[in-house]
């Protein structure tokens, strides 16, 4: 990819991440708002006495060109997709209605651009949108959002595996689950620490044959 490229390659992903982050901040904010997401990923193995459980999640080709400056072991902090589906390209200017009607004798004037609609995240992912080193999120001071701690182990140009360090309840929830289960687990919004937070754990069927 030629630097240019990569530039503007960056700076979308930068501007997504900053759109879904302040999205999450704000809809945190607010007293009612629901503070749990669901992340969808496989589980490829279960620690009970390292209290870990490795797992296997989606990554965008983006993330596949920059997983390997992580190596085994490093702490990291995954953060899960929650933008909507892109919305379809708008039909070309020429075909819409270029004027509304006017007063006869003069010209139409143009109709008023269209409101752009607000952003409604979803609350449920099997993608991730971004991977940090921990360091760089405890920089941050921001330990809150669609956000998971984690323990890199390894990546391929469609998938990264993880570790995570989970609770007792969760190790219990996950015991009867064989490799390769799919798995839908519930984590709060708010991540204080690196033990990931998880609060319900089932399994879920894949995909449809063909879905993105």
């Amino acid at each position: 990819m030629s630097p240019t490229k990569t530039v503007i390659v960056r700076f979308f992903t930068c501007l997504l991440l900053v759109q879904c982050w302040t999205s999450a901040r704000a809809f945190q904010a607010k007293p009612t708002a629901l503070r749990t997401y669901n992340w969808i990923a496989e589980l490829a193995a279960t620690d009970t006495t390292a209290k870990t459980i490795t797992i296997k999640a989606r990554i965008p080709e983006y993330i596949s060109k920059y997983t390997d400056h992580f190596k085994p072991g490093d702490h990291v902090t995954l953060i899960w997709n929650m933008l909507p589906p892109p919305v379809p390209a708008s039909a070309p200017a020429g075909e819409k209605e270029a004027a509304k009607p006017s007063t006869p004798g003069t010209a139409a004037q143009p109709a008023a651009p269209a409101a752009a609609p607000p952003i409604v995240l979803k609350t449920e992912s099997d993608l991730l949108m971004a991977i940090f080193s921990s360091d760089a999120t405890k920089g941050s001071k921001d330990d809150s959002g669609f956000i998971l701690p984690a323990e890199f182990v390894s990546a391929d140009p469609k998938t990264v595996t993880v570790k995570l360090r989970v609770s007792d309840t969760t190790l219990r929830a996950v015991a009867s689950m064989q490799p390769g289960t799919r798995l839908r687990a519930t984590s709060p919004m708010s991540q204080p620490t690196e033990v990931a937070e998880v609060s319900a754990v089932t399994t879920t069927s894949p995909p449809p044959l063909g879905a993105k």
